[in-house]
């Protein structure tokens, strides 16, 4: 075609090379082409990507430029390439990846002329047109809502907006329990009127009550040897030094031990309860999605939620359906304590559950009989006591029910352990 106009920008790189961007208008189209010290080849150029934000800022000015001269994106952009060398094209193709979302362009088509010549004779042309929604067709067809606008009024593909940065309202809720801290507060299980047993917090939140049972919360008000999560903390620190609003949302009854701790490591914000005498997982769970509703309800429409029980996160994601405007994100806390928990535990509770008591399931019988089998082989071959040595019995065939003197032997233990001992089921 005839070409009308041609912008050259030139820039320097790769320590002195001379890359010289040129942007020619063809017909109804541009089209972008750069040599690199003077020459379209750039096989010699190492790795061409180099040169690719340079290009994009090239590109760049020239579309500023257009807009100010045609007040609107030109419609195509060609760029030409030979067949025989795809790193230029590849940097085409890049060049289009990095700006074309942002204003609108994509690869609508790719083109090989002269396929009868030799592959160095050949071109690949890749054309990137402007999406075919305009402005005036979507200003016509749809409004932004109230307190949105467009994200780019050049090109609203690219989705809306807040109005206004300073409508974003932020709160950061934080648990304590297991959250920021593990402790050793004991929650008492109530049986008949007696306490009969004690629960960390940590078995608190998977404990399931009995018919019978209830909680007693008098003695987890306290904090007792407090061993501070420190991820969980530094998060706490940073999002108190970007000056966001910051609290405690904890199922305990009483929140002063709380806030006189975290006052002691130099922490001082607010700290709600929603625990009472009678509570459960379920009704602390709706307690603390109620306590964000009424966030909510004051304003406040970018919330972030850390807790360590999946219950509360749980009930706190119905939220995002029910206030789609808000931007909630929830945390799931998994952090366990390095030195284990202060519990006594019941064993024989433990023992019926896997074996069963006086009427155990199929699932259970089949258990018993593979424990004493395992036993029976333990004796027989002298390993009863010795599971130190790094010796462990496998059975030849995987059936560890085929106790046969002819298909027991020594092995290591990461080789029985490697192996597939399923494969008698098959």
């Amino acid at each position: 075609g005839i070409a009308t106009i041609e912008i050259t920008y030139h820039a320097q790189v790769d320590g002195g090379k001379d890359l010289m961007i040129d942007i020619t208008k063809i017909n109804n189209g541009w089209e972008i082409n750069f040599t690199l010290d003077g020459s379209h080849e750039l096989t010699h150029a190492g790795k061409p990507y180099r040169i690719l934000a340079t290009v994009i800022a090239a590109v760049k000015l020239f579309l500023k430029w257009h807009i100010e001269e045609w007040d609107e994106l030109p419609k195509q952009l060609d760029m030409i390439s030979k067949t025989s060398e795809g790193k230029r094209d590849a940097v085409y193709s890049a060049l289009m990846r990095r700006f074309g979302k942002e204003y609108g362009y994509t690869i609508a088509d790719r083109v090989v002329s002269r396929r009868g010549y030799r592959p160095e004779d050949q071109r690949t042309v890749t054309t990137a047109r402007l999406n075919k929604l305009s402005w005036e067709t979507v200003e016509a067809s749809a409004h932004p809502p109230k307190g949105m606008k467009w994200k780019d009024p050049l090109n609203p593909l690219r989705g809306m907006i807040p109005e206004s940065k300073e409508a974003r309202k932020s709160l950061r809720v934080f648990d304590f329990d297991d959250t920021l801290a593990h402790t050793n507060a004991p929650v008492g299980i109530v049986r008949d009127g007696k306490r009969v047993r004690d629960l960390t917090s940590m078995r608190f939140k998977d404990y399931t009550l009995q018919p019978g049972e209830s909680y007693d919360f008098s003695a987890a008000n306290e904090v007792i040897d407090p061993r501070p999560i420190g991820a969980v903390l530094k998060v706490m620190r940073q999002v108190l030094a970007q000056g966001k609003d910051t609290v405690i949302l904890t199922g305990r009854v009483d929140g002063n031990a709380v806030h006189r701790w975290l006052k002691s490591i130099g922490i001082t914000i607010p700290v709600f309860t929603v625990g009472h005498a009678e509570a459960t997982h379920t009704s602390i769970a709706q307690r603390k999605k109620d306590w964000l509703i009424t966030a909510i309800q004051q304003g406040y429409n970018d919330i972030e939620f850390w807790d360590d029980n999946a219950k509360n996160i749980q009930y706190a994601n119905t939220l995002k359906r029910e206030f789609p405007h808000v931007r909630l994100r929830t945390r799931l806390v998994k952090y366990k304590s390095r030195l284990g928990v202060h519990e006594a535990r019941d064993y024989k509770a433990e023992y019926r559950k896997m074996y069963g008591g006086d009427n155990p399931t199929p699932k259970q019988r089949r258990a018993m009989k593979k424990k004493t089998a395992r036993k029976r082989v333990l004796r027989r071959m002298g390993r009863e006591g010795r599971s130190t040595d790094g010796k462990e019995i496998d059975h030849k065939n995987g059936n560890a029910l085929d106790s046969r003197p002819s298909n027991l032997r020594l092995v290591a233990r990461h080789t029985n352990r490697s192996k597939d001992n399923n494969k008698w089921r098959k």
